[in-house]
């Protein structure tokens, strides 16, 4: 997409959610229940300040909506926004203008879990900004295709550092995301999703 252009429908899909034009969009989009570690996801979101030009946009639903939205409406935060489950077109679009994909897992996982929305980050060319527990073999798939960064869930320290290597940094930000629709390119056609993941369960 041209530069100009995407810059454009940029401003409108912010201006559209009322989120300022000047910020560094980072979004958590999926299933908002406990195996997601919300206590954590909250943990982050009370300091987003300490992002330099950081916006936290979460996108989603599940059984712990309810908490995030009164945190959200308690906080009367400026740098959050919390919307709902978004048709699939309005979700696309907004992963074509975000700066940051989010993930996150629960840091008490005993078992591997390979999360599925790392492919549509990727197929966006968004860099990854993970905080999961220590047994799931993501952090090797960010390490080895070289598109996003990773610390343990409950690391706020790190996360933080993180988050601000993106948003200090947009060059960075392009090559990774660059790096990971390459990745997803070259490992991710269907046969060898399935082999990928099942190899990362094992």
């Amino acid at each position: 997409m041209e530069e100009n252009v995407k810059k454009v429908i940029k401003e409108n899909i912010y201006n559209k959610y009322d989120i300022n034009t000047n910020m560094i969009l980072f979004m958590y989009g999926g299933n908002l229940g406990k195996p997601q570690g919300i206590d954590f996801l909250i943990e982050i979101a009370k300091i987003f300040d300490r992002i330099k030009n950081g916006y936290l946009l979460i996108v989603g639903s599940g059984t712990e909506y309810d908490r995030i939205r009164k945190f959200v409406d308690r906080s009367n935060m400026k740098n959050i926004k919390l919307l709902s489950l978004l048709p699939r077109k309005s979700y696309n679009e907004l992963l074509e203008i975000v700066d940051i994909g989010l993930i996150f897992l629960d840091s008490r996982f005993t078992i591997p879990n390979f999360p599925s929305r790392i492919t549509a980050y990727m197929d966006h060319s968004l860099p990854i900004l993970a905080a999961t527990d220590s047994r799931t073999d993501l952090q090797k798939v960010l390490k080895e295709s070289k598109s996003g960064f990773w610390s343990e869930s409950g690391d706020i320290e790190e996360f933080i550092r993180n988050a601000n290597r993106f948003s200090n940094n947009k060059e960075l930000r392009i090559q990774m995301g660059i790096n990971g629709r390459k990745f997803l390119e070259e490992n991710y056609d269907i046969k060898k999703t399935v082999t990928t993941i099942l190899k990362h369960l094992k």
